[in-house]
């Protein structure tokens, strides 16, 4: 058959076009006229409705017959075994849940083997990792809350934040007092006494830390118990008043020095041990040595301890008998209790390093010790407020006293037993001395001046007052008798300048009266910021 040419164009170059079809020439069966409502079809073609494997969308349904109804789309949909929409939001989550839960596997199923093994071996990691920080969360929970003995009564003292001037009543409220207590322990002979007594006192105003150490044979009134050792106090309270000793040991303590005491942490002998040996041991440099000391023959295999001058690394069996020694040293008890607080520091800085808390096996060492051998009464938060506080103190900024410091003691004997009293007689310098170490944070921060005139017939009541108020940190500058000698009560003056609010409130909550802003009395002249008149009572 002739195949037919392309008709010729008129115009040489250039191609007729091809003939257009009419309009309303579609493939389409349905008339445009007749087509559906578009309110009825509205939201069918969409991503929802999509396409069935039976083959087209639900548009596509409607156009098979021109008669069909949107009713009648949702039925052959339904019986297609799509599921019908739903406004339940728990619905809708769940079938997205179980549509991309079949994506996925569709996808994984044309996954090469490698990925595969990538893809367990990082889900293994993962869950491995949520299964330990669940075991150290779990553990660390369990842990602190088993060394806890606390009263659900006893309130707890601010140590997040800073109390306001409002707050604040006595010379010292801006301190923590912790008590560290070191004892023998189950299966030690004397195992209840306490052989190690530290007061740690924190000054978070000014980021200090001050230790003092307590002679273990210093003589004193336990209450309810009469005179005797200080470290009796705690078996007498472990033995008699039914695990007391603790307790028993803060009332002694805080009668005898005049200062109170927040909270206490005891430990014993075996936890020491396996706390130093958790953290790898401590380094300190030591200028106070032990050497040739036979006493813990029985703890060393026969062997002397001996722990010479200079840089040296001690386990954990060494540094508690480095702590302990005692009889080789010059100055006997004195000198261990150097050593004690030597060892506390080093600890110290140990257990807060980065090195131990970014290794899983030392926390987990230092959470079975203290879950074992560890008791306290300091509550969670504050424990991570006073961890928070500790964490910024250097060692420069750490105050370490012993009371042979100001050689306060003395040694005697009292019903054939070698113990410390006091050189005066009584505790009063010794108090003096605690007070000036353990001075109030806002009051030393604001450092406001303070002179003092007398003004009654009682020659050196302003000097007296004077030493008092120095004890607890006071500024006192002028110290002088005023022009009248017959002024009735305290009057305390407070002079411009610059604010001292927690000085003002700890002045007036002393001697109960209120700080005036008045003009000084006639023949008085003081630039101080405040003024104190003695008058007789």
């Amino acid at each position: 058959m002739k195949k037919k040419q392309p008709r010729k164009s008129n115009v040489e170059g250039f191609v007729n076009r091809r003939r257009m079809g009419t309009i309303g020439d579609f493939k389409s069966s349905v008339p445009i006229k007749d087509a559906p409502d578009r309110k009825e079809t509205a939201g069918l073609n969409n991503r929802r409705t999509g396409f069935t494997e039976e083959g087209g969308s639900d548009y596509d349904i409607l156009r098979e017959n021109e008669e069909t109804t949107v009713n009648e789309v949702s039925s052959r949909r339904l019986r297609r075994g799509q599921k019908k929409p739903t406004k339940n939001p728990i619905k809708r989550w769940w079938r997205w849940r179980k549509a991309r839960r079949e994506r996925l596997k569709a996808k994984r199923a044309n996954e090469s083997r490698r990925r595969k093994i990538l893809r367990r071996f990082f889900k293994i990691l993962l869950w491995g990792l949520i299964i330990a920080a669940a075991y150290f969360f779990l553990k660390t929970y369990l842990t602190i809350n088993s060394i806890i003995e606390r009263d659900p009564n006893e309130g707890a003292i601010a140590v997040c934040e800073e109390p306001s001037a409002d707050d604040v009543l006595t010379e010292g409220d801006s301190r923590v007092n912790i008590l560290l207590v070191g004892h023998g322990g189950p299966n030690h002979d004397g195992g209840d006494l306490a052989d190690s007594i530290i007061i740690v006192s924190l000054d978070a105003v000014n980021n200090q830390v001050s230790l003092l150490s307590i002679p273990r044979d210093m003589y004193v009134e336990i209450p309810g118990f009469g005179q005797d050792r200080i470290n009796a106090s705690h078996a007498y309270g472990e033995q008699r008043r039914k695990g007391q000793g603790v307790k028993v040991l803060e009332q002694t303590l805080e009668q005898t020095l005049d200062t109170r005491i927040h909270y206490y942490v005891r430990l014993d002998f075996k936890g020491f041990i396996q706390a130093v040996d958790a953290v790898g041991g401590v380094s300190l440099r030591v200028t106070n040595p032990v050497i040739n000391d036979y006493n813990f023959s029985w703890m060393t295999e026969g062997r002397p301890l001996n722990v010479p001058k200079g840089q040296r690394e001690l386990d954990g069996l060494t540094a508690l008998l480095y702590a302990r020694s005692r009889y080789t040293s010059p100055r006997g008890d004195f000198d261990r209790n150097d050593r004690q607080r030597q060892i506390l520091i080093a600890l110290k800085n140990e257990v807060l390093s980065a090195g131990t808390y970014s290794d899983p096996r030392k926390v987990n060492e230092l959470l079975s010790v203290a879950g074992s051998h560890v008791r306290t009464n300091i509550g969670l938060d504050e424990m991570r407020c006073l961890y928070d506080s500790a964490s910024e103190i250097s060692d420069s900024s750490i105050i370490s006293k012993g009371l042979n410091a100001e050689n306060y003691l003395m040694g005697t004997s009292v019903n054939g037993a070698s113990v410390q009293v006091p050189k005066t007689g009584n505790y009063n310098s010794i108090k003096n001395f605690v007070r000036r170490l353990f001075a109030d944070g806002f009051i030393t921060r604001e450092a406001a001046p303070i002179d003092i005139f007398n003004g009654t017939r009682q020659a050196g009541a302003a000097n007296d007052l004077s030493n008092k108020l120095k004890s607890y940190g006071y500024n006192i500058g002028e110290v002088a008798n005023a022009p009248t000698r017959d002024i009735i009560g305290i009057t305390i003056y407070e002079q411009d300048g610059e604010d001292k609010p927690y000085t003002k409130r700890y002045l007036e909550k002393r001697f109960d009266v209120e700080v005036t802003d008045g003009d000084l009395p006639e023949g008085i002249t003081s630039t101080a910021k405040f003024v104190i008149i003695l008058g007789s009572q």
